[in-house]
């Protein structure tokens, strides 16, 4: 049972690799950046996808903002610019092979890092908003997620 619930928040995962942009409702001129550490190798690239809505969060985030960044010394960092104060949550993964998609063996198990903000980390499930989401109160704010690799 456990193996289909994996499976089902790796699907999930995978709609963040969409790089779907929605706009914010206002713009301030706060900035969020995302720094991620324990990857495993400097290949490929980051997808960061952050959530200022609960609303679908964390497999279908219909207010997001995803962008790719590139990886030096087993981390990277991603910035988003123009943030408005709020709660948001993030979710991240390492796109080994630069090609767009989680990658996930047979059984659903990830070939590639992931992680969610607050580090939570997935043994049944994958994060729910409260679990996941942090205050931006505005200027400039970094929180780390440390990368899993299964």
């Amino acid at each position: 049972m456990r193996y289909w619930l994996i499976v089902a928040m790796m699907i999930g995962l995978t709609a963040i690799a969409g790089e779907r942009v929605y706009a914010q409702e206002k713009k301030a001129d706060g900035v969020i950046t995302i720094h991620i550490d324990g990857l495993r190798n400097d290949k490929g690239n980051m997808h960061c996808t952050l959530c200022s809505s609960p609303e679908g969060y964390p497999s279908d985030c219909k207010k997001q903002v995803t962008i790719k960044a590139p990886i030096r010394d087993s981390q990277s960092d991603c910035v988003f610019p123009d943030k408005a104060p709020g709660d948001y949550a993030a979710t991240v993964f390492h796109d080994e092979d630069s090609s767009g998609k989680f990658k996930r063996n047979l059984v659903g198990i990830p070939k590639e890092g992931f992680g969610f903000s607050n580090n939570f980390h997935p043994t049944v499930r994958a994060p729910t908003w409260d679990e996941a989401k942090f205050n931006f109160p505005g200027g400039d704010k970094t929180i780390t997620i440390h990368i899993i690799n299964w």
